[in-house]
Formats: structure tokens, C-alpha cells, sequence
């Protein structure tokens, strides 16, 4: 039985050459940087600083969304609601 088709080798290529496209950013960014905030200070090398803000932005992204998802999943389950009762 074939559990593979021709979108998920797609999105497995495009990780596969993602990941690749990572490692050679990552092996190019080693300068140490310092990042101050306040009095803290962190350093570490361009490609995790650069990475690790992705990540956070990512994260606060979703966060601002996830409360019009959960109010539009709530006002899609009582139109459904509504809807069968009819």
C-alpha cells in the first residue's frame, strides 16, 4: 500500500531543501553578536539571533491570532447549531 503521494513528497522536498537552505545560512552567520536588552546581554552567533527572533515573532504572531480563531470556531459551532435546529 502506497502511503505517499505526490503532495507529500512535495512538502518533504521542500523541508528537506529548507533545512539545507538552514544549514548553509547557519555556517555563514558565526560571528558572535551581542544583543542588549535592559541589563541583559546575550550573545551568540548571527544565524541563532536571527533564527531565535523568527521563532519568537512566529509565536507572537500566533498568539494575536488565536483569539479570532477560537471567537469565529465559536460562531461557526452556533450557526451550525442554529442551522440544524432548523
Amino acid at each position: 500500500m502506497n502511503t505517499f503521494n505526490a503532495k507529500g513528497i512535495w512538502f518533504i522536498l521542500f523541508g528537506v531543501m529548507l533545512g539545507a537552505l538552514l544549514v548553509v545560512f547557519a555556517i555563514q552567520n558565526t560571528l558572535i553578536t551581542t544583543v542588549t536588552l535592559l541589563a541583559w546581554h546575550f550573545s551568540a552567533p548571527s544565524a541563532l539571533i536571527l533564527m531565535a527572533t523568527l521563532a519568537l515573532g512566529s509565536m507572537a504572531t500566533l498568539l494575536s491570532i488565536l483569539p479570532s480563531f477560537m471567537r469565529d470556531d465559536r460562531a461557526i459551532k452556533k450557526l451550525a447549531a442554529d442551522n440544524t435546529a432548523l
